[in-house]
C-alpha cells in the first residue's frame, strides 16, 4: 500500500493524500526551489565581479603595494622563454606585473610590482568582512612537446617521460567477433568490470504552466 500523507482540511477534516498526489506536491515545490536557487545563483555570479573590483580598489587605498628590482641574467630568459619577459614573469612571480626594464648585454633588470588585483586581503566595514585569497593551478606540462624538441633528446633523457595508451572497446567489432569466436568470451570477461547500478533523480518537468 502506497504510502499516504494526512492533510488537515479547511473544515478540520482529515483528508487522505496518495503517494502520486503528494509526489505531484513535492515535485511543484521541488520545482519552485530549483528555480529561485538558479536565480540566485545567476544574480550572485553578475554581482561577482564589480565586488572584485571594488575590493582591489580598496587594496589600492589602504595597502602599500611591495615593489622590487631584479637583476635576470639574459640566458635564464632568452633561452627558455624566448626573450619573452612577460611570459618569464608568469612562470616565476605570478602575482606581479613588469614597471619597467632595462636590458643590458648581459642581463635584463626588471622592476617589478605587486598586482593589486592578486593581492590577499581581508578587511571589515560596517559589520561586514570581506576578503580575497588566490588559487593556483598546477603548471600544464606537454610531454609532446618536450619529447620532440631536439635539445632535449640531446639529452638522452628521454626514460623520464612515460608513454601511455588508453585502449577503448570498439563495441561493434567486438560484438562481431564474440559473435564468430565465442571460445574467445572468458578472455575478454576476464578484463571487464561491469558497469555500476546506481539510482538516478530524474529532473522535474512540468506537464503545463502552473496556473
Amino acid at each position: 500500500m502506497a504510502k499516504a500523507k494526512v492533510l488537515e482540511a479547511v473544515e478540520g477534516e482529515v483528508e487522505w493524500m496518495s503517494a502520486k498526489a503528494e509526489l505531484v506536491e513535492l515535485a511543484r515545490a521541488y520545482l519552485a526551489e530549483d528555480v529561485a536557487e538558479k536565480g540566485a545563483k545567476d544574480r550572485k555570479a553578475l554581482m561577482r565581479e564589480p565586488i572584485m573590483e571594488l575590493i582591489s580598489e580598496v587594496v589600492r587605498e589602504e595597502v602599500p603595494l611591495a615593489r622590487k628590482t631584479l637583476n635576470i641574467p639574459r640566458e635564464e630568459i632568452d633561452g627558455p622563454f624566448g626573450g619573452d619577459i612577460r611570459l618569464w614573469l608568469q612562470m616565476k612571480f605570478p602575482e606581479w606585473t613588469i614597471d619597467s626594464v632595462v636590458t643590458t648585454q648581459k642581463a635584463y633588470e626588471i622592476e617589478i610590482a605587486e598586482n593589486d588585483a592578486l593581492v590577499k586581503y581581508e578587511f571589515e566595514v560596517d559589520g561586514y568582512k570581506f576578503g580575497r585569497t588566490i588559487t593556483r593551478s598546477s603548471p600544464v606540462f606537454d610531454g609532446d612537446g618536450l619529447h620532440e624538441d631536439p635539445e632535449f633528446l640531446g639529452l638522452g633523457a628521454e626514460d623520464i617521460l612515460v608513454e601511455t595508451t588508453i585502449y577503448e572497446l570498439d563495441e561493434r567489432r567486438a560484438s562481431r567477433y564474440l559473435a564468430e569466436n565465442p571460445d574467445s568470451a572468458p578472455i575478454f570477461a576476464r578484463h571487464t568490470q561491469p558497469g555500476k547500478v546506481a539510482a538516478k533523480l530524474l529532473p522535474f518537468q512540468p506537464l503545463k504552466e502552473e496556473g
